[in-house]
């Protein structure tokens, strides 16, 4: 079976977690972790609101890999206390931001499209906040999986100017094999 994917995101101030139909998308990992897709960028620019935030791209499968407050805020049960976040911000599809994840002393250039819109590259934002990659169907399975979910439950940072002192990561990283 296909495993389904939300974001959810939380700092001191709040919690948000985003729905992919909220947004016109499904919920499996490689359906919608593709640059260029309104989900993602939908997450980036609700993070970028939030000021920072830790991130988490938390598939149904990961229930282990989460606290279970964490796994009920995102994908409900007894004693859950939705967080259902719908709001949908403006933006020039040709913007650039830099995601940076301080912790780890990366980050990662984020374009909010592909200059050609047939072009089909893994977005590398959800692939390194994903969390149960590999337990469904349409989980990620290019090069560098070990990558998947590093920045998970990470703090992570959005800015305009690109971060100094810290290492890029780069799209290629991530491609379908």
């Amino acid at each position: 079976m296909g495993q389904y994917y939300r974001f959810y995101l939380k700092n001191s101030k709040g919690e948000r977690m985003l729905c992919p139909f909220d947004f016109d998308n499904t919920f499996k990992l490689m359906e919608h972790s593709w640059i260029g897709n309104e989900y993602c960028n939908q997450a980036v620019l609700s993070l970028k609101d939030m000021k920072s935030a830790k991130v988490y791209h938390l598939g149904d499968y990961a229930e282990d890999l989460v606290t279970p407050a964490i796994y009920r805020k995102v994908w409900g049960g007894e004693g859950c206390d939705p967080v259902h976040f719908t709001k949908s911000y403006e933006y020039d599809r040709s913007d650039v931001v830099f995601i940076s994840c301080p912790d780890r002393k990366e980050y990662i250039r984020y374009p909010f499209s592909t200059k050609n819109s047939d072009d089909w590259y893994c977005n590398h934002f959800a692939l390194l906040t994903a969390l149960g990659n590999g337990r469904g169907g349409g989980d990620y399975r290019g090069i560098n999986p070990d990558m998947v979910g590093q920045w998970a439950g990470h703090t992570l940072k959005v800015s305009s100017k690109e971060p100094k002192g810290l290492n890029k990561i780069h799209g290629w990283m991530f491609q379908e094999d």
